[in-house]
């Protein structure tokens, strides 16, 4: 084993921040829309230039031993924030800095880190649950396309592609990046299922023009072994050719004297027919030909369940509408599969998207999903040189996850200032003991409950009248007043003008959570009552103060990377109260950013600022640093005399 290199306390934490720092510095410079760009030097080809955090992240490699572990651990928080949300990887960055520095002071002056830890988490955790409670959901294609903008720095193009591409295959649809061969950046759709296999044979091709297979109202046949010998067929063709209809085979292959006779056939005019080879290999092949024998209504034909080829009859097949073959691939259009059995096989798969370790297997869960319930999408990125292309490519790729975080939890206003706003939610939560119920309005906004899902579906979430209802009701709770059954809420719900059934579904879980918080409430008033010191001490108190200090930094950047004073930009925020006023860095311009149209997916923010304070908290409480030594260069062996390659004369 090797010497080791040991660093304690302020040391260790020294060496650490400093990596942090050349690492944030590096990546803060693409935050906002009039961020700058970072060139990365690669070993082989041009130079990268790109305005993706994570990406430049990646690329930091530093000398010292003790500056690189700060700089991976912080590139740590960019990359499960690129995988946990697909954005928000430069925001995180920023924050994690921002915590670690604020941290990294008060851990000097005396204070005890693990306090500090819990005092971060505290904060984290009243963050995420204002921006779970000011989330708004995304119901509309302007919304989705606004969020692909913001996230590809303002490119108009890419967000109208996404929101596109989104609307085309829904939200359980594949959207896959590629690089374009021309200047043009487009959208090409796949409707229904298409798999990378083509036909067997190319005299199965019924329109010779485009080289390709061509079939309408199609019995499909799907086979999981290889098809050589005539007479198994032989009954099954037959039949087909009586209803008048084209048949698809889909097997492992078709070879030998059933490939002769369906080609000869086919020529003939007797029998329209293809063949293409199963998808995929091994367990996957047979799970995608389940796949393809659901969306089509059929039944996947194997010996393991004990259907011989020759005993299949017309209605073990699977139909389409349309089933298009050529030399590459196979697409299945309007399978006559039934819904309910397609949503349970979704369901599944999805299923094992959450169980899944390994990426491999989920993207390819993912495509299988997508084929199932949506289709894919193909965004081909184009640009005149190939840097430009492979900029564009990582801004179109940060745009689409975006667009999916967006639909998956909904938007805040961005610029930072969702963020910015949460830091009255720490505020409030600061002199509030753990233990102590929630209000009754912040439980009725958050996802957690019944009645807080309903809202949420029908987007209620800020309606002033119901707000207003909360806050009549938490005073009752907070009062001695003796009410058992609220009725005088009903008639100010009915003002809401809803359908019957929602007014009642509304009305009735209200109550339950109403009386659920009146028994909570009373049982809290029999505990002897706490000092404000027994809530929190004075070094957690200060962790709450780190984080909301951390809050102000994203909104900060973006104005500085915009040439503003970020702190003037921060200060004027702060004094309009209203949740969606902030500046706009494009324009130069305070508005109402969620009308203007700036916004940021709830997912990606959460996630930013969940990771950062994870990663910085361990930093902060840190105490030793053990790394390998650099090894003493000796000199090498001599070289022979005379140099060159012995026997070779030049």
């Amino acid at each position: 084993m090797s010497a080791k290199d040991i660093r304690f306390g302020s040391d260790a934490r020294a060496r650490m921040l400093r990596g942090v720092d050349i690492l944030a510095n590096a990546v803060k410079v693409t935050l906002g829309p009039k961020g700058r760009n970072v060139v990365l030097d690669k070993s082989f080809g041009a130079p990268r230039i790109t305005k993706d955090g994570v990406t430049v992240a990646k690329e930091i490699e530093l000398d010292d031993k003790f500056e690189n572990m700060g700089a991976q651990m912080v590139r740590e928080v960019a990359s499960k924030s690129a995988d946990a949300a697909g954005d928000g990887t430069t925001t995180a960055t920023v924050l994690a800095q921002a915590i670690v520095k604020e941290g990294a002071k008060s851990v000097a002056a005396g204070m005890n880190p693990m306090d500090l830890k819990r005092g971060i988490d505290l904060a984290v955790e009243a963050v995420v649950a204002d921006l779970e409670k000011n989330s708004k959901k995304v119901t509309s294609n302007d919304e989705i396309a606004q969020v692909g903008t913001i996230s590809a720095n303002g490119d108009a193009e890419i967000g109208k592609f996404l929101a596109d591409a989104m609307k085309k295959v829904g939200n359980e649809g594949v959207i896959t990046v590629e690089e374009a061969k021309s200047l043009e950046t487009e959208l090409d759709v796949v409707e229904g299922m298409q798999f990378d296999r083509g036909y067997i044979s190319p005299y199965f091709v019924t329109n010779a023009d485009k080289m390709r297979v061509e079939m309408d109202d199609a019995y499909i046949l799907i086979n999981e072994k290889k098809l050589s010998s005539l007479n198994e067929l032989l009954p099954l063709l037959e039949a087909v050719v009586q209803t008048g209809k084209p048949l698809v085979i889909v097997a492992e292959d078709v070879e030998g004297e059933a490939l002769a006779t369906l080609v000869v056939n086919r020529l003939r005019g007797g029998l329209k027919v293809a063949a293409v080879k199963a998808p995929g290999f091994g367990d996957r092949r047979k799970a995608m030909l389940q796949d393809i024998a659901i969306l089509t209504g059929g039944q996947a034909i194997s010996e393991d369940l004990g259907i011989k080829l020759e005993n299949v009859t017309l209605n073990m097949l699977g139909r389409a509408k349309k089933v298009m073959i050529d030399k590459e691939n196979t697409t299945i259009v309007n399978g006559a599969g039934k819904k309910a059995d397609i949503e349970a096989r979704v369901a599944q798969i999805k299923a094992q998207i959450e169980e899944t370790t390994s990426d491999y297997d989920r993207e390819k869960l993912q495509e299988r999903l997508a084929k199932l319930a949506g289709g894919v999408a193909v965004i081909r990125v184009g640009g005149a040189t190939e840097v430009e292309v492979k900029e564009r490519k990582d801004r179109v790729d940060d745009a689409m996850h975006a667009t999916r975080a967006a639909v998956e939890e909904g938007i805040v206003p961005g610029g930072g200032v969702a963020l910015l706003r949460a830091r009255q939610a720490v505020i409030r939560n600061l002199d509030v003991a753990e233990k102590e119920p929630e209000s009754l309005s912040d439980a009725a906004m958050s996802g957690r409950h019944e009645l807080g899902k309903l809202l949420r579906r029908q987007d209620l979430l800020n309606n002033d009248l119901l707000i207003e209802i909360f806050e009549s009701i938490e005073q009752l709770l907070n009062s001695d007043s003796p009410f058992i059954y609220p009725d005088f809420f009903f008639h100010h719900i009915r003002q809401l003008k809803l359908p019957g059934s929602l007014e009642s579904e509304l009305i009735e879980l209200l109550t339950d959570m109403i009386l659920n918080f009146r028994k909570a409430r009373q049982s809290e008033r029999k505990r002897p009552p706490r000092r404000r010191s027994d809530l929190h001490n004075a070094d957690v108190r200060a962790g709450f103060g780190i984080v909301m200090r951390a809050l102000a930094e994203p909104a900060r950047q973006i104005a500085m990377n915009a040439g503003e004073d970020g702190s003037v930009i921060v200060g004027k925020i702060l004094e309009n109260k209203a949740y969606n006023y902030g500046f706009d860095s494009q324009t130069g311009e305070y508005a109402d950013l969620v009308k203007k149209g700036i916004i940021d997916p709830t997912k990606v923010v959460r996630t930013a600022i969940q990771n950062a304070a994870s990663v910085a908290a361990l930093l902060i409480t840190t105490e030793a640093m053990v790394a390998e030594l650099p090894k003493k260069g000796g000199a090498g062996p001599a070289m022979p005399p005379g140099g060159g390659m012995g026997g070779m004369d030049f």
